[in-house]
């Protein structure tokens, strides 16, 4: 069990003669030893009081005694040895949430930054689990305020209790964006705080360089004015940014703004739009899509934050953003329905905007018939496309009508179907 207090655990086929737990603190920059060995009870129970206030992951090894460990007590380190991580018997990895809160928005639970009198980032900033709160109507408030005593800002930022896996979330954010100053930030992104055992089993690394790698899974949709000098005042981002040109744009209208990324296996596409559903065309601000293979669909939680870049001791900088909902849903709820099938079919541009074309192999000359769904399983095209000859095998749909989300293509070639999954943003 997690908590934010301490970590309980029980080992099993352990003999404390032979061999110890040693434990580990991670807290945003640095690896701290807080204590130098954890004390097994006889039926293999432990406790480990998390020490640090600004603890982010924790670690423990179950390692030999005698073992010549790193020791930090002196010292922090950067990274963990990657020696820890193979001469240990056993070891585990967890993320400690930054708060006891927790509070319900759109259905889902969220944990609640807090870290009091500690500067804690994005930046350095103090974030205050009173500046998050959900009113009657179910709209999420995040609040920056600012104390004259101690001259500080105090900033807002709520995580997700569950990693969301493969599909399509959209928040909408009903603030206008003129009301934002300046030197303030609204994120809606996705962060793994504990990538370092899936990092270790997969590079055999437990950390990698975030200036060169995307370590924390880290993607996000940003409103601000405050990294641009173009005067644009939204921004999509693949971390790091030093190496993933951001795509910036600007939101002119003053109106209900909707942050949308659609996490596939392979690929994950960012969209912002006027309004809320249906998206369309005429409502898209910005859309992009990134398929870079440091991309993972299923780790890290998703965030929604309010901070300060900048900050002066005026107190003129406090404000508040209200988001009206959040929204998940699983692509599996349109594969599980109908299995994709790519052998005989391919779909072009892919996500598309207005039309597409689909090619068809197979070297006959006879009619197939071409059927469309979207996701609540309605059929929305069908259309019988004859062929003049066996190369004429690639049809233009128009799908310009059709609202923004995924849809699935069926062929049918008399006892033969087959399908792909096709995307519209």
């Amino acid at each position: 069990m997690n908590t934010t207090e301490s970590a309980q655990g029980t080992v099993v086929d352990f003999n404390a003669d032979t061999y110890t737990i040693i434990a580990y603190v991670f807290n945003g920059q640095w690896w701290c030893q807080h204590n130098t060995f954890l004390t097994i009870n006889d039926n293999g129970d432990f406790e480990y009081p998390i020490a640090s206030p600004t603890a982010t992951v924790y670690a423990l090894f179950v390692l030999p005694q005698g073992y010549s460990y790193p020791k930090t007590l002196e010292r922090a380190l950067p990274s963990l040895p990657d020696s820890l991580f193979r001469d240990s018997r056993a070891f585990v990895l967890e993320e400690r949430l930054p708060s006891n809160r927790t509070l319900s928005f759109s259905g889902y639970t969220w944990h609640v930054k807090h870290y009091g009198e500690y500067v804690y980032g994005p930046e350095t900033n103090f974030w205050n689990e009173d500046n998050a709160w959900v009113d009657s109507l179910g709209r999420l408030h995040l609040r920056i305020t600012y104390d004259p005593v101690t001259k500080r800002y105090f900033c807002a930022e709520v995580i997700s209790d569950v990693v969301f896996s493969t599909g399509e979330m959209t928040l909408t954010k009903i603030t206008p964006i003129s009301e934002l100053h300046d030197s303030s930030v609204v994120g809606f992104f996705n962060w793994d705080e504990n990538p370092y055992e899936a990092s270790y089993d997969k590079y055999g690394q437990n950390y990698r360089d975030r200036k060169l790698y995307n370590f924390n899974n880290e993607y996000d949709i940003e409103l601000s004015k405050v990294f641009h000098t173009d005067n644009s005042n939204a921004i999509f981002v693949v971390q790091p940014h030093e190496i993933h040109t951001p795509i910036r744009f600007n939101i002119i209208k003053d109106t209900i703004i909707s942050m949308r990324f659609i996490k596939e296996d392979s690929n994950l596409r960012f969209a912002c739009h006027y309004g809320t559903a249906p998206f369309t065309a005429d409502n898209l601000i910005q859309a992009h899509q990134y398929s870079g293979t440091d991309y993972i669909s299923n780790t890290g939680r998703m965030r929604i934050n309010y901070w300060l870049f900048h900050k002066d001791s005026t107190g003129i900088q406090e404000g508040e953003v209200i988001f009206d909902s959040f929204d998940y849903s699983a692509l599996s709820s349109v594969t599980d329905r109908f299995p994709e099938n790519h052998n005989m079919i391919q779909g072009y541009p892919n996500p598309f905007r207005n039309t597409f074309s689909l090619k068809y192999d197979d070297q006959t000359t006879e009619p197939i018939r071409v059927e469309i769904y979207n996701v609540l399983g309605q059929k929305i095209y069908s259309q019988v496309h004859y062929r003049l000859s066996a190369t004429q095998n690639r049809f233009i749909i128009d799908g310009s009508l059709f609202q923004s989300g995924l849809y699935l293509c069926i062929v049918r070639d008399g006892a033969k179907t087959h399908s792909i999954i096709m995307s519209k943003y």
